[in-house]
């Protein structure tokens, strides 16, 4: 994610962090290797193919293969694809409760395939690549269409930090846009009748006093309305947004 351009005519690359499987990434064992004289050949342009490997290697033997997931920006079709049929939302069955280990891998989180739910199509997740499953399982999004925009970006935006770039509010609002068409077309069932009934009422991580059922719909909320000239059909809302004096009864209680 934060490699140069001239990642490959350097004399060493990293740092190399170590992500064991199911735990936290092994920063103290870090190493900085050297680009194969063979990268060029393979992959000889910066926007190459995201499928060309590229390898790295250190004195002691070890080698350490690569992908670049930031040459392009996702195209209409990629990012059409996921809206193009209606895919559930979510595979889950039933809504968990969050894991004290924030390694740990929970069922269908980061484990669903994008060709078979709505939401790991869009995010950006695939479990079968085992080139991002490492960085995905501790909540990155890397793929197309919504990760490889983050990446491609690269600086803040490709980083934890990514809500603090001015940037990032342009992306997530083609995000609602995006989400308001899957709406449109009933994908928003798995939270009215579906397992994420079960959440709607749960407050937001980060966002005190608000819930999903606060934000669902992008046209109708409590905290404001827009729409987008793309959504022809606004389905109707089943949750009456709150009122001023309701949102701060909510909020001292």
């Amino acid at each position: 994610v934060f490699n140069p351009p001239d990642v490959d005519s350097r004399s060493t690359v990293g740092p190399f962090i170590p992500l064991p499987e199911g735990g936290p990434p092994d920063v103290a064992a870090a190493v900085f290797l050297s680009p194969d004289l063979k990268n060029k050949v393979r992959c000889p342009s910066w926007t190459s193919d995201k499928d060309c490997v590229r390898r790295y290697s250190g004195e002691d033997g070890l080698t350490v293969k690569c992908k670049h997931y930031a040459a392009n920006l996702p195209t209409k079709k990629q990012t059409e694809g996921c809206t193009s049929k209606l895919l559930p939302y979510a595979s889950r069955r039933k809504v968990q409760e969050p894991t004290k280990d924030m390694f740990e891998v929970q069922e269908d989180e980061f484990t669903q395939r994008p060709e078979d739910v709505f939401r790991a199509c869009f995010e950006g997740i695939d479990p079968n690549d085992v080139f991002t499953r490492g960085l995905e399982r501790l909540g990155a999004s890397i793929h197309p269409p919504h990760g490889t925009v983050h990446q491609w970006i690269g600086g803040s935006l490709a980083s934890l930090a990514s809500p603090n770039d001015p940037i990032n509010v342009f992306l997530h609002y083609n995000v609602d846009r995006i989400w308001s068409e899957y709406q449109s077309k009933g994908g928003d069932a798995w939270f009215i009748h579906g397992p994420g009934k079960a959440v709607l009422d749960d407050e937001l991580v980060y966002f005190s006093g608000s819930t999903a059922r606060d934000v669902l719909f992008t046209w109708e909320n409590t905290y404001g309305t827009y729409t987008f000239d793309t959504l022809p059909n606004k389905p109707k809302n089943p949750f009456k947004p709150l009122s001023d004096s309701e949102l701060l009864r909510k909020r001292k209680q």
